[in-house]
């Protein structure tokens, strides 16, 4: 049950990073700059820079390995 908790999780964390650094990139790159204040003075777009190293530390914390990566398997001591 552990483990699967974590694989959500570690799972959850890289897809919410990788959605983050797409929204970063389009921003920066492709919206106009009214469309760019607006996203930056946006809550949510905080509460998304947070939550992927926020669930990184929880899982170290609670397993002892981060998983940034979820698809490698932490090693075993």
């Amino acid at each position: 049950m552990k483990e699967r908790l974590a694989l959500t999780l570690s799972w959850a964390a890289l897809i919410n990073f990788a959605f983050l650094w797409a929204t970063v990139g389009y921003t920066v790159f492709m919206a106009p700059p009214a469309q760019m204040e607006t996203m930056l003075g946006d809550e949510d777009f905080w509460l998304m820079l947070v939550a992927s190293p926020t669930m990184w530390l929880t899982l170290w914390m609670l397993t002892g390995s981060a998983r940034i990566l979820p698809w490698r398997r932490p090693e075993q001591a």
